[in-house]
């Protein structure tokens, strides 16, 4: 996965989706409740603006999540970050934001996870174009212990649907003074 995530901030959409057809298919579900194959061609997808990919990816990964159990138990797991990143991508900028808020106070509440993970939470209210959210984790994240990386975060694709945001703005000059 480490040669894809290259190539996507990278912004090589095509190579990464290239790279992803070497995985095979029917690999298990990763700690994120979804195939990490099917959850990566989804952000590629995204990326790409391939609507008509991202519809059936979409598709597919709400079946794999149907298989969690209910709603309410998996928002205290990592899936709870999937199911932001699909509210987002739908457009539901709130339900996004509330199922990370979740994910912080439940399974984020896991230390080493929220260390290794905020930075996955952060980029999701980006994709969800919660601006005011994200811009919040990234700064919690720069904060606290985590795997945000100043230098490089926010610009990440991830955040393209916030750039022009005066806070994201702000953050960026932040950055960049310090």
């Amino acid at each position: 996965m480490n040669l894809w995530w290259s190539r996507v901030i990278s912004r090589n959409y095509e190579n990464a989706m290239q790279t992803l057809a070497m995985f095979p298919d029917s690999t298990p579900a990763g700690q994120f409740g979804v195939n990490d194959k099917t959850m990566a061609q989804l952000i590629t997808a995204l990326a790409m603006d391939d609507d008509e990919r991202m519809q059936a990816l979409l598709d597919d990964i709400r079946i794999q999540l149907d298989t969690l159990g209910p709603r309410e138990e998996t928002l205290e797991t990592m899936a709870a970050l999937t199911l932001a990143a699909v509210a987002g991508i739908e457009g539901n900028t709130s339900q996004a934001e509330e199922y990370v808020e979740r994910w912080l106070n439940g399974a984020g509440l896991d230390w080493p996870d929220r260390v290794v993970y905020r930075e996955t939470a952060c980029q999701v209210l980006g994709i969800a174009g919660a601006a005011e959210a994200a811009v919040s984790c990234i700064r919690d994240g720069l904060e606290e212990p985590s795997m945000l990386m100043p230098f490089i975060e926010p610009k990440l694709p991830f955040y393209d649907s916030i750039r022009d945001e005066p806070v994201f703005v702000e953050l960026v000059n932040d950055l960049e003074k310090s």
